[in-house]
């Protein structure tokens, strides 16, 4: 792959995610939309925005291919959030893939050098999943369902679509509201993963000393994070706004409309790849390639 091939491999990725989306009875244009780039330490504070009770702290760790990163968020008093501590640190190679924690000493080595690191004494921790093994989706279910017959049917719809089984899976649905299209049914978002990636982050977490609190998923808490860095919303009818996660090994694409996700995907390239072909091309260092990149 040339540098020329990388960059446009970018730019195709973001061109055709797909033009037009069909999403509850009107189009969105995908064109027409806000495209904002969010750092990294948007998802984490993302995964903390709805989970810091009032007056007290929580740590996000962000566990990357490429390194582990902490931020404490503060719930004041008088309203709204305040950054108290952040820190990242590398991870080896291998050592996480796709989100997979492969060596989890490594991982937990690097939670314990940031804690050390950031000068941070909270001990209550948020995370997110994310990659291909986290399924999101969303389903619409008949209007006066109890609570335990909407459940029922979350788990008959949604099992044949996991790449797994259900009875090794945490699953959760929050109901969205009225189907704009199917006006006597509702609309429901669930998502699913392997029971094994929520124990392997809560293992890494614990020998870390610390207490796993809030598993999130990480396209959401990116979606959420928009509305607190940027301080744009997207709860106007029929306006939505796409969020780009560029990662060191992974883009996440997120649209969020009306205050909710409303489509996100991943794709295995990030800046990583692009670092790589600077450096092969331009015949420089990996720190300079990665400075020319910026």
């Amino acid at each position: 792959m040339t540098l020329r091939s990388a960059s446009q491999k970018l730019i195709n990725f973001i061109d055709n995610v797909s033009p037009l989306y069909f999403y509850f009875g009107r189009l969105v244009d995908i064109k027409r939309i806000a495209i904002k780039i969010v750092a990294k330490v948007g998802t984490l504070l993302g995964a903390l925005l709805f989970h810091v009770p009032s007056r007290t702290a929580l740590l996000g760790i962000d566990i990357s291919s490429s390194a582990v990163k902490l931020v404490e968020l503060y719930s004041k008093p008088e309203g709204g959030y305040e950054v108290t501590a952040y820190a990242v640190a590398p991870l080896p190679e291998g050592a996480v893939r796709d989100h997979e924690i492969l060596v989890e000493a490594a991982v937990s080595n690097a939670i314990i050098a940031l804690v050390e690191q950031s000068g941070s004494t909270c001990s209550d921790v948020a995370v997110a999943v994310a990659g291909s093994s986290v399924l999101n989706t969303m389903i619409s279910v008949p209007m006066g369902l109890t609570p335990l017959e909407i459940e029922s049917r979350v788990e008959a719809d949604v099992e044949p679509m996991l790449p797994f089984e259900l009875n090794n899976a945490r699953l959760d649905f929050i109901i969205l509201g009225q189907n704009k299209t199917l006006l006597d049914e509702r609309l429901v978002q669930v998502v699913a993963c392997p029971e094994q990636e929520i124990e392997l982050r809560k293992l890494v977490v614990q020998s870390a000393g610390l207490e796993l609190r809030v598993v999130d998923v990480e396209s959401f808490a990116l979606g959420r994070a928009y509305d607190l860095l940027v301080g744009e919303s997207a709860d106007e009818e029929g306006k939505a706004l796409a969020v780009i996660d560029i990662g060191a090994s992974q883009i996440t694409f997120v649209v969020v409309s009306e205050n909710s996700i409303i489509y996100s995907t991943e794709t295995a390239f990030g800046g990583k790849q692009l670092t790589e072909e600077i450096q092969q091309y331009y015949n420089l260092s990996w720190a300079d390639a990665g400075r020319a990149k910026r």
